[in-house]
């Protein structure tokens, strides 16, 4: 139950952090949950993120990932990654904290999962079965996915189940193409009543470029997007 919605975050490799002072343990955990490359994708579900809540969202990560103190803001170049655990747990703290008293269940905590260790079992063996960062069709959801590349500042939404019109739901939004804020609010809330709001949510992401689908693919490299919408 419940409005389930995943977002997924460009970031830059907390393996790559120059100030990179975990054990080698966390080292080789963190290699398999981010990869080892230079930007790794943050896999974060939320429970109840639909609608105008979901743009709300999108601006505070993109507040938080620009508005950075160097040493302990885990979006920063220059975060000291220490461990695992509090990488994580700073992750979550910046994440869930939601500032803007418009937003539509106010201000405070807004709970949420950290997806990314779901690809190591009990054992610490790596499952890619689980790994989101490889396929973002993989998590429970039927309130579509965000897509923020906190690098580039650029965003996007997408439904990826099959198009329903007339649901006044993401179902409205073509299957897997990447969309804007207004497009996403204007599926939920259609009516002349809701035009103020819906208006007030594009204006918050009015200078974030909406992500095009080549660059998604590039975020995601092991999915085929291109023949997905062929199909």
């Amino acid at each position: 139950m419940g409005q389930r919605h995943q977002a997924f975050i460009k970031v830059v490799n907390p393996v790559k952090l120059k100030r990179n002072y975990a054990s080698k343990e966390d080292k080789a955990k963190a290699r398999k949950i981010f990869g080892s490359g230079k930007y790794t994708m943050l896999a974060i579900h939320h429970q109840w993120l639909y609608g105008r809540s979901a743009i709300y969202n999108i601006n505070h990560i993109f507040n938080i990932t620009e508005n950075m103190n160097e040493y302990t803001n885990p979006f920063s170049d220059g975060y000291a990654f220490e461990s695992l655990e509090n990488y994580i747990r700073d992750i979550m703290m910046l994440l869930q904290v939601q500032t803007n008293p418009k937003h539509p269940r106010g201000t405070g905590i807004e709970r949420m999962v950290f997806l990314n260790s779901d690809c190591i079992d009990e054992k610490g063996k790596y499952d890619n079965r689980w790994d989101m960062r490889l396929d973002f069709t993989m998590g429970d959801n039927n309130d579509g996915i965000s897509i923020i590349d906190s690098v580039e500042r650029k965003y996007c939404l997408m439904n990826i189940c099959e198009q329903e019109v007339g649901s006044n739901n993401v179902y409205e939004l073509s299957k897997l193409e990447p969309s804007s804020a207004i497009q996403y609010v204007n599926a939920y809330y259609p009516n002349i009543d809701d035009i103020e709001n819906n208006s007030y949510c594009n204006e918050l992401l009015k200078n974030y470029p909406i992500l095009k689908l080549k660059e998604i693919q590039t975020m995601f490299p092991k999915m085929n997007l291109i023949n997905e919408l062929v199909q």
